[in-house]
């Protein structure tokens, strides 16, 4: 009986990590797609995680070194 009362409580600690995880992802995209800032550089904790998690980066492109 204590093994299953075990089981339970860490199903249910993984879920609300899972929960949370796609809460805050779910919470920056939705930043990210609002404010049109997936050009620049990240503004906070919360974008740069989320940036950090679903493997996106800002890179700019220097173009002043080209001569034409």
């Amino acid at each position: 009986m204590t093994e299953f009362f075990l089981l339970t409580a860490l199903v249910l600690v993984t879920m609300g990590v899972v929960i949370g995880v796609i809460t805050v992802v779910s919470f920056g995209i939705h930043r990210e797609e609002r404010n049109l800032s997936l050009e620049t550089e990240a503004d906070d904790r919360v974008t740069r995680g989320v940036r950090r998690i679903t493997g996106l980066s800002c890179s700019r492109l220097d173009f002043s070194g080209l001569n034409r």
